[in-house]
């Protein structure tokens, strides 16, 4: 009887594995995806889920976020790779611990008008809106995973596309800064819903600066975002129109 109880037990074991092995990445793709349904009434698509949960690490590739409202259709976020880190055995627990999670060569279009665009829309748009998730399978909270930890992002070879709609036909692109920062939850359980929008948050707001770092021309488009008071620029100067300027940079570029 008791050798009986032994092999059932470890039959069980050994299936709840296979179950775990199979389930896993399906079961986090459709977790972001939800969490993101409930934000932006629309889904993050992957191109591949390959997450361990023994070894608590592994990459989701080909990540593609699209605009809201009149950007709907079109190509916000591009993220070929994001890999994450995490304690295996906090899978078992109601907070699961991210150590770091880097976002690798993101491209992001800039799409729109300097005072309307798919960017800032986006930034709005997730900073006004409460993150909240409910979930009807409180009971299985544990290997569901409704609470998470975030230790730390990075992110590295990012870079910000200008779409010919700003700039009369040309594109810019430019080099996002890389950066490593620690979460800014601290010590707090969070939700996947605030997590995820933060790292979109965290991409799409270092954007305008990394334009305007290699363009000081687009001075004027920052007065138009909000990012600088009118003020700054000397009204009394004559100088030429901020297309005219962009033209004379990108003469001497191409």
């Amino acid at each position: 009887m008791i050798r009986f109880i032994t092999n059932s037990l470890l039959t069980l074991g050994f299936l709840c594995v296979l179950v775990l092995f199979f389930a896993f990445n399906p079961l986090v793709e459709w977790r972001i995806q939800s969490a993101m349904q409930n934000t932006l009434n629309q889904t993050i698509t992957f191109e591949s889920v390959r997450l361990s949960p023994f070894t608590g690490s592994g990459d989701i590739g080909g990540v593609t976020i699209k605009g809201i409202e009149n950007f709907k259709e079109e190509q916000l976020l591009y993220i070929p790779r994001v890999s994450v880190h995490f304690s295996p055995l906090s899978l078992w627990t109601n907070t699961l611990k991210i150590q770091n999670i880097t976002i690798h060569d993101a491209k992001i279009d800039f799409a729109g008008t300097v005072s309307h665009n798919n960017v800032t829309r986006m930034i709005q748009h997730l900073s006004q809106t409460p993150s909240q998730e409910e979930s009807a399978l409180g009971d299985l909270r544990p290997l569901y995973n409704k609470r998470y930890k975030l230790k730390q992002t990075e992110q590295t070879g990012t870079t910000v596309a200008v779409e010919p709609s700003i700039l009369k036909g040309h594109s810019i692109s430019a080099n996002v800064p890389q950066s490593v920062q620690p979460s800014p939850f601290g010590d707090q359980d969070v939700t996947l819903n605030q997590v995820v929008s933060y790292l979109i948050l965290d991409v799409l707001s270092r954007s305008p600066e990394a334009i305007t770092g290699e363009f000081n021309l687009l001075k004027e488009g920052l007065v138009g975002l909000g990012l600088l008071h009118k003020d700054t620029l000397n009204q009394e100067d004559k100088k030429p129109s901020f297309l005219e300027r962009v033209r004379m940079k990108l003469s001497n570029l191409f």
